[in-house]
């Protein structure tokens, strides 16, 4: 059985107007979006490595886009596997959970760039969540029971990080996704350096083994999935890498897999206060 449910993403900026649409800021936006759901399906599921099969439950289809901004308005088909819907979630609450995740990222990130001091409350089960301040509560977050809210914003950090530095290059001034519910997910360039977090960096290299899938050579950044390491966790990992290594990160992209020597880059963990691991430098190949 398969179940559906609607939403609209419209994107606004430079690279979206009548003047000709920037296919490679269109594809950045839009490997961000599926972060985002391929963050929240994985924590739902309980997948540690996100690989094609575990994709397939879930499928995207454009019904129309306008050009202007781009509009576009998809469907969200999500075949009922025991896998993920065996607690009796529907595509909406998929949705749903997506845009209370982002309201509660940007309430914790809004108050640090305030320098506000805040606590949590959360329930047993981590779908409840209460920002106190000055020992009153401020704002309340609820998902579907099954959810834990903390571990998807955890994992959904990374792609919203990533939205921002595209914001950040001012070819997309706004990013607009929403659903027939009240709910939504609102960025625009004022938010460009809300998830900007103080990063640290380990002094130990670590050896890692995994898949390098995407590369700019301009920034010198990408991603890399690793599946084994010692003290890393399998999963999606963005890196960046020093100018003399870059032609060897092109090369190593001809390969399914790869080991790679890494520094881990270490930033504070908004909602637990702990360092967590952000990114990796790749030192050698």
């Amino acid at each position: 059985m398969t179940e559906e449910e609607s939403f609209r993403i419209k994107i606004e900026g430079p690279s979206f107007n009548e003047k000709g649409t920037s296919l490679n800021e269109l594809l950045k936006v839009y490997s961000a979006i599926d972060g985002l759901f391929e963050s929240t399906h994985s924590n739902i599921a309980g997948y540690e490595k996100y690989t094609k099969i575990n994709r397939n439950p879930y499928q995207i289809i454009i019904n129309e886009a306008k050009i202007g901004s781009w509009d576009s308005y998809l469907k969200i088909l999500i075949a009922v596997s025991p896998a993920l819907f065996n607690q009796g979630l529907t595509p909406k609450d998929y949705l749903e959970t997506i845009f209370v995740t982002y309201e509660f990222l940007n309430s914790i990130f809004t108050l640090r760039k305030k320098g506000e001091k805040y606590r949590l409350n959360v329930n047993g089960s981590g779908n409840r969540i209460e920002i106190i301040k000055e020992n009153n509560v401020t704002n309340i977050y609820n998902a579907p029971v099954t959810i834990n809210l903390i571990a998807n914003a955890q994992k959904s950090l990374p792609d919203y990080r990533e939205i921002a530095d595209i914001l950040k290059s001012g070819n997309m001034t706004s990013l607009n996704i929403s659903s027939n519910s009240s709910k939504s997910i609102k960025l625009t360039s004022e938010d460009a350096n809300l998830f900007d977090l103080v990063e640290s960096r380990s002094s130990e290299i670590k050896i890692v083994y995994g898949e390098i899938y995407r590369f700019n050579k301009r920034t010198r950044t990408g991603k890399i999935h690793i599946s084994e390491a010692e003290g890393i966790a399998p999963g999606k990992y963005t890196f960046s890498v020093k100018k003399d290594n870059q032609i060897d990160i092109i090369l190593s992209m001809l390969k399914n897999e790869g080991t790679f020597s890494v520094l881990e880059i270490f930033i504070e963990d908004p909602i637990t206060g702990k360092q967590i691991l952000d990114s990796l430098e790749i030192v050698d190949l």
